[in-house]
């Protein structure tokens, strides 16, 4: 929002450029104003509406009139003199509005319904004024990766004149703090990218109609400040995965089964997602409401225009609750987003009871390692798979193309791991690795029961906070498992209790005590060992 230091220099705009009109001493360019409002109300009578050069340069304005249409006129550049004080052919006209009572200058967008919209000579054209308070968005940033898009129009210079596309330099300084760059890699829908800290700059843009990846070396927030976006701006989707912005400034239901926020092309939607890896389909499931600063995919099965909806009437219906993916204070925890996932929905898991507070996990066949983790919700999960960065190197965070996985089931009521086995496959092939897919299946239970009694060794050893191990069963028992430190003391009861067979976890929170070595102790009929562990701050 910007103070008028002289609003009387539009007023005395109004006169002198009533006399080059009437004298036609140089040209000018007349656009005729049928409505003016300001945040989406009409305007009273009063206001001032200025025209601006690319310069900033005031070369026009009129006093606004609710009972009929104004003429505003844009003068031309005066040739005799050095100071220039107008338009030049082909220029862009920008607009800004004066509210006498609040004395304050707000930015206007012109809506264009006949004649140019650049200036010309002798020009004539029809518009309608649409005034805005700058407002400002604000996007927090995880460590890696982000799926993020702007719903306001900053005050930056646009590329080729384009209004919804931004300079890519503007945007990537929004990430700079002094001489650092916290932006590791930035891409778009199509895979182009760019890497500013390497130099390399394989996009000219940003699109405010779309979405972006963001990869930023530690969490951060950006601010944009800008005029906002009409939230019911349409969207081209072309038939395929788009990468799009979030327009509205309000949150919007995206659960099972309206998916409102979809719901102006919901019969051509097969699947969208978020950042997180959380996602929705006609298959049934839902996701977490969409929210301003994010981004979204979307995949449909022909070219549709996207309208965002009005905001959700809350008495409208009950709205099915959502389990976001877990990150804190489960059994497992979701690994970082990559970029890339799979969607994966488990439609049942038969052969055992599971709860609402359950987890189903997905593991490299190959590493083990943990690529997806979903909670488990009215006996359905779903989950996002992650695949690899390529970007870094050869770290390994997630899964090739084509890679194997397979899923687990953590039974909290129990304390145990279960592996799980397809059952059914309502759409795909089967459980590998394949970026942007869809895969629902039912699953069953694959308890298995251990020959022998057993405690393995934990992990991590050394560990700073928190070590896992997993122990078996050969039948319903009760056991003890104690953690001791080197004089003999006890220091923790982990487990003192009955529990079923087959193989369980359990993890020791070592945050309480002091470096050392410590020793697991499981102790059960017929049955004892012990595991020496080494805690290192």
């Amino acid at each position: 929002m910007i103070k008028v230091r002289q609003h009387t220099t539009f007023l005395l705009l109004v006169c002198i450029v009533s006399l080059f009109a009437v004298s036609m001493i140089r040209a000018n360019h007349v656009i005729v104003i049928d409505a003016l409002t300001f945040n989406e109300e009409p305007v009273l009578d009063g206001w001032e509406i200025g025209v601006f050069t690319e310069d900033n340069i005031l070369a026009g304005a009129v006093v606004w009139r609710e009972d009929a249409d104004v003429e505003l006129v844009a003068q031309a550049d005066d040739p005799e003199t050095e100071e220039v004080d107008g338009f030049v052919n082909g220029e862009q006209m920008e607009f800004r509005l004066w509210d006498p009572d609040a004395d304050e200058v707000y930015n206007a967008e012109p809506e264009f319904i006949e004649g140019p919209d650049v200036w010309v000579n002798d020009g004539v054209s029809l518009a309608r004024i649409h005034g805005y308070s700058l407002v400002e968005l604000t996007i927090h940033l995880e460590d890696g990766w982000n799926m993020i898009s702007f719903n306001v129009r900053p005050l930056w210079e646009y590329y080729h004149d384009n209004p919804f596309w931004l300079s890519i330099n503007d945007v990537v300084d929004l990430f700079r703090e002094g001489e650092h760059n916290h932006l590791y890699v930035l891409k778009d829908e199509r895979g182009d990218f760019c890497v500013p800290n390497w130099g390399f700059f394989g996009l000219d843009y940003w699109n405010l109609l779309e979405g972006y990846l963001v990869c930023v070396y530690e969490e951060m927030e950006i601010t944009i400040v800008g005029v906002p976006i009409h939230p019911q701006t349409e969207i081209e989707l072309e038939a395929s995965w788009n990468l799009i912005a979030y327009l509205p400034d309000y949150d919007l239901d995206a659960s099972y089964p309206d998916f409102y926020v979809l719901s102006s092309i919901i019969d051509h939607v097969f699947i969208a997602k978020d950042g997180d890896g959380n996602f929705m389909s006609p298959w049934g499931v839902g996701m977490p409401p969409w929210t301003p600063g994010q981004g979204y995919q979307v995949l449909v099965d022909e070219a549709v225009v996207l309208v965002y909806p009005g905001e959700w009437e809350e008495n409208a219906r009950v709205a099915v609750p959502i389990v976001e993916s877990p990150k804190h204070n489960y059994h497992w925890t979701s690994p970082a987003p990559t970029g890339d996932n799979m969607s994966l929905f488990v439609t049942s898991v038969t052969g055992l009871d599971v709860e609402d507070g359950d987890q189903i996990a997905a593991f490299s066949t190959q590493s083990g390692k943990l690529v997806g983790v979903g909670s488990v919700y009215d006996g359905r999960c779903g989950l996002a798979v992650w695949g690899d960065d390529v970007h870094t190197g050869d770290m390994v965070e997630g899964l090739q193309s084509d890679e194997e996985f397979e899923l687990r089931l953590w039974d909290e009521d129990n304390r145990m791991e279960i592996g799980l086995k397809k059952e059914l496959f309502k759409q795909g092939s089967n459980l590998r690795y394949e970026t942007n897919s869809f895969v629902a299946l039912d699953v069953s239970a694959e308890v298995v029961i251990p020959d022998e009694y057993y405690l393995s060794h934990s992990y991590p050893n050394p560990f700073n906070a928190v070590t896992r191990m997993s122990y078996g069963l050969p039948e319903e028992a009760y056991i003890s498992i104690c953690v001791y430190d080197v004089t003999g003391r006890i220091v923790a009861v982990l487990v003192d209790a009955e529990h079923k067979a087959g193989r369980h976890t359990i993890t020791w929170d070592g945050g309480d005590v002091s470096s050392g070595v410590y020793l697991f102790r499981m102790d059960a009929t017929g049955f004892s060992f012990t595991r020496k562990v080494i805690l290192a701050r």
